[in-house]
């Protein structure tokens, strides 16, 4: 659909009574004021095994404990050396029952260090294969001693008569053999991760643990890297702050910690944030692109909680069967019936009749351009016993209640891939527009999107998670848009010299504003306002949101680069044009995200309470 300049201007003014001050437009970012003082780090697994056994050396030598022990102390205590130590020098024998270990760990160690002073010709670790049979001789008991000079052994575990050289016995002294131990060990790691990581002596009721050397010795290299992994899974998921990216191609852990700190600090220490300081930027973008939260590992959703995602998407799977109806691709004219496909973004459609109407409510068009008041998002039970209505039982209210909120979520969703589908699309035209005009576009290589040549893998990215283009240094990039100071940097005369960055920077913001949006209709769904006027207010400006974002993307569908190659003025006017509306928006959104955060989330949220009924 192709708009005309009387209609631009028509559309221009229409965004007038929500304008915000342009220096607060070019000042606002997407990053909430509250997250400032917390940025992103980013740690490789090598980076992360480093933390790991620097705490744990650390823990250790200040608590004068063996590393195998203070390892199984920091996991019962999910990572926290502070709690730890402080609870240690407290209560040590607490601290030891939380971890499972004898009371009296201490004074066998002081033992064994003693005797070991004493006898020092014994190997003590089984790390080499030559130290095999003094370690097994040291830890022998009395009794075992006598079956060595026999020369066998018999295993309690597999019933059978097996030479002393192929039997080994932690510092309990309990012995078994070989075999054993390894069908022992394989069962751990089969079993779960946690009984891997806190293996203990096979024998009942025995704490002695089974050191990462005894591992190595039995189990070789590749199963204790398989460890070092579960011990690395484990430090993340106890960490709020930390989290693996999502993007299938990335192998990296993002952390957020506080902007002061230096990167040599966040490489070694832990920064424990509380639950609302994470929330609050929980939005995050990985050395890769990839944009996610950090809490749930869901693309971004703030300002709604991860709570409502989490049970949004629990009721589209019970409800899925229900509303299957739901998920089909056409609605009927109003006017001539004929069903109508949806194949771009915005929500104003014309059907073949010229019958303009919108998406989401049917209405006409011109209504919602004329309206004060954008009403579509809004739902109203319909109350009166009509004939039709009179039969409907609870749940089938209950049901069109949810069909409302899930139709309006799945139309955002699909604007959002439309639009992420037709920036890579309608990018290609412009170089093939400016190639035929003579020379490339201005997106040179170097400063090109990877996604403009990488077509569907670049959609995909974007679509996910992925939004390349976006500096992750700078939150007010994030939204693909910026100040309109680009409108003072002149281009060469020609269309083969213009630079097409403007419709890049519109496609980013309509692909971040579909989404904030369609989580907006989960949030909807669950929240319970406290008065009637926060109802309408939240649907106010929930409607004035999707008013302005159509607005932006009818815009960059209707663009035609090939229509300005005869006069690239035109061009630049259009540009002009489409930086100030993305920036509008951009503020717009900004703003209004902030407000829901404060003013309806926090208060309107009651979800386990509405899940059970």
């Amino acid at each position: 659909m192709k708009a005309d300049s009387n209609d631009a201007c028509a559309e221009d003014c229409e965004l007038d009574e929500f304008v915000f001050d342009e220096e607060e437009l070019m000042g606002s970012s997407h990053t909430s004021p509250k997250a400032k003082g917390l940025v992103a780090r980013y740690h490789s697994r090598e980076s992360l095994d480093r933390r790991i056994d620097q705490l744990t050396r650390e823990t250790a030598d200040l608590l004068g404990l063996d590393e195998a022990v203070a390892g199984t102390l920091l996991r019962a205590f999910d990572w926290r050396s502070d709690s730890l130590v402080q609870e240690w020098f407290n209560d040590s024998a607490a601290v030891l029952r939380k971890g499972r270990l004898p009371p009296d760990l201490r004074e066998a160690e002081k033992e064994r260090e003693t005797t070991a002073t004493v006898s020092n010709d014994h190997a003590s670790a089984p790390t080499r294969p030559k130290a095999r049979e003094s370690v097994a001789r040291e830890a022998l008991s009395d009794e075992s001693k006598t079956e060595e000079a026999d020369g066998m052994f018999e295993c309690p575990v597999t019933a059978n008569m097996v030479p002393m050289s192929d039997t080994f016995a932690l510092k309990c002294n309990h012995r078994f053999s070989n075999a054993a131990w390894i069908g022992y060990l394989d069962a751990l790691v089969a079993e779960s991760p946690q009984r891997s990581l806190d293996a203990r002596c096979p024998f009942p009721g025995c704490l002695e643990l089974v050191t990462m050397d005894v591992w190595h010795f039995f189990r070789g290299p590749a199963v204790v890297a398989r460890l070092r992994m579960f011990a690395r899974e484990q430090f993340v998921g106890k960490h709020l702050a930390v989290a693996w990216c999502p993007s299938p191609t990335c192998e990296q852990a993002v952390e957020l910690v506080p902007a002061a700190m230096s990167c040599s600090d966040a490489e070694s220490s832990l920064c424990h944030l509380s639950a609302a300081e994470v929330a609050a930027v929980a939005d995050v973008t990985c050395s890769c692109g990839a944009r996610f939260c950090i809490l749930c590992g869901e693309e971004p959703h703030r300002p709604i909680s991860c709570r409502v995602i989490a049970a949004w998407m629990r009721k589209n799977i019970r409800e899925a069967d229900s509303v299957t109806w739901i998920s089909c691709n056409t609605q009927p004219c109003p006017k001539c019936h004929r069903p109508i496909q949806k194949d771009k973004g915005c929500m104003h459609m014309r059907c073949y009749c010229q019958h303009e109407f919108c998406w989401l409510c049917l209405g006409d068009w011109k209504q919602h351009s004329t309206r004060s008041f954008y009403r579509c998002n809004v739902y109203e039970h319909r109350g009166g016993a009509s004939e039709q209505d009179g039969g409907k039982t609870d749940v089938q209210r209950s049901l069109e209640r949810y069909a409302h909120f899930f139709e309006r979520y799945r139309a955002h969703n699909h604007g959002q891939q439309v639009a992420v589908r037709m920036r890579s699309s309608q990018l290609q035209k412009c170089r093939e527009a400016a190639s035929g005009a003579g020379t490339g576009t201005g997106l040179t290589p170097e400063k090109a999107s990877p996604h403009f040549s990488n077509g569907a893998e670049g959609d995909e990215a974007l679509c996910g998670y992925r939004s390349e283009s976006s500096s992750p240094g700078q939150p007010g990039e994030q939204n693909g848009t910026s100040p309109t100071s680009h409108r003072d940097s002149e281009s060469p005369v020609g269309l083969g010299y213009f630079d097409w960055d403007f419709l890049e920077k519109g496609w980013l913001q309509v692909v971040e504003c579909r989404r904030m949006l369609k989580w907006s209709y989960a949030f909807a769904f669950f929240a319970e306002f406290p008065e009637a006027r926060q109802k309408h207010l939240f649907e106010f400006h929930q409607g004035q949101l999707e008013r302005s974002l159509d607005l932006l993307q009818e815009r960059l569908e209707t663009f035609e680069a090939k229509a300005f190659i005869r006069d690239p003025a035109d061009l630049t006017s259009f540009k002009m044009q489409l930086l100030d509306l993305t920036a509008v928006v951009r503020g717009f959104f900004a703003k209004i995200c902030d407000v829901f955060e404060d003013e309806f989330v926090a208060e309107a949220m009651h979800v386990q309470d509405r899940e059970r009924s």
